[in-house]
């Protein structure tokens, strides 16, 4: 039996509500798309060198500046096809009139990979769901895979570029936000990652320390 790549998004929507609905300071608010967009990803991608994913699934990614994007599942958001969510302005709600969530529906063994996948994500780090969307996409931007895709797409002048599959499995393997400052190389500001890079460092309050002045830095001298 072969998944559909969107009834095993939608299914995996409710399995990221049902975490949500872990955490009381969420509980009940809204879902942001960007949020789940940036969750998807990490709940696809392996956990673990060598590792299972749902890669053969959800198999579109692209990066973009705001980090990858399976764009299939984008573009139904886009078009209203989640069987059982709907995408109001920038948040995901459940669908007016959908059928109640049944857990038998998906009682197969390829949805239960789908189970799998996010409940090793919640492994890794249970308190992702608790990051906002610019924090999720922050991670994402740690993935090698991004980061090389994204320069790629600058070289040829794109806002995007293919995520390989094999390039994603290869990939660092990033799933918390640790970071204390980030360092930027010269000529950062013609680089739409870079600028975003900066944008966050700023909005989380985070040292931001160009190249040159780097060996001068309590980062540097800690080492």
């Amino acid at each position: 039996m072969e998944v559909d790549k969107i009834e095993a998004f939608d299914y995996m929507l409710h399995l990221f509500e049902e975490w949500r609905d872990n955490h009381e300071t969420i509980k009940g608010k809204p879902f942001p798309k960007l949020t789940a967009m940036k969750l998807l990803f990490l709940a696809a991608a392996p956990k673990k060198d060598g590792g299972d994913d749902l890669l053969d699934i959800f198999d579109n990614f692209y990066a973009m500046p705001y980090g990858p994007v399976e764009s299939d599942v984008y573009n139904a958001m886009c078009e209203d096809k989640l069987p059982s969510f709907s995408v109001k302005y920038r948040s995901i709600e459940p669908r007016e009139g959908a059928e109640p969530y049944n857990a038998k529906r998906y009682n197969c063994k390829l949805y239960h990979r789908v189970r799998n996948a996010v409940n090793d994500l919640r492994e890794k780090n249970e308190k992702l769901v608790l990051l906002n969307a610019f924090e999720l996409v922050e991670i994402t931007h740690r993935w090698s895979s991004w980061d090389r895709a994204m320069d790629f797409a600058e070289f040829m002048g794109q806002m995007s570029a293919k995520m390989s599959i094999d390039s994603i499995r290869d990939s660092s393997k990033i799933f918390d936000l640790k970071c204390d400052a980030i360092c930027l190389c010269p000529g950062w500001e013609k680089s739409k990652g870079c600028q975003l890079e900066h944008f966050v460092a700023q909005l989380w309050d985070k040292e931001i320390i160009e190249f040159e002045r780097l060996k001068y830095s309590k980062i540097w001298k800690e080492k």
